[in-house]
């Protein structure tokens, strides 16, 4: 299964950034109601929550708490792996000088 498909409809994404466009297609067609919606699951239904889990589709912040921790978390995982690459720098110095 490609992330350029819907995995419901088969509908083809051709643009550049084909993964975002079908998730944005799906969630859109989850919002609708059960008669205008087809083949696609609604928001509350199993599959659907095994697809957003896959394809790993995330919300906004509701709230100015949630977005702030949001950002901490992300700017942790920078962090991290910003001092991942500063220590392999120092240490292929390290041993360069050695």
């Amino acid at each position: 299964m490609g992330y350029d498909i819907c995995e419901y409809c088969d509908l083809e994404s051709k643009t550049k950034s084909a993964r975002s466009s079908i998730n944005r297609h799906i969630k859109n067609e989850a919002l609708k109601p059960k008669e205008q919606r087809g083949p696609h699951p609604g928001v509350d239904d199993e599959s659907y929550i095994r697809t957003a889990e896959r394809r790993r589709f995330h919300s906004d912040a509701k709230s100015m708490p949630e977005r702030m921790k949001n950002n901490s978390i992300r700017n942790a995982k920078y962090r991290d792996k910003r001092k991942l690459q500063d220590d392999k720098k120092v240490e292929a110095t390290f041993k360069k000088l050695q």
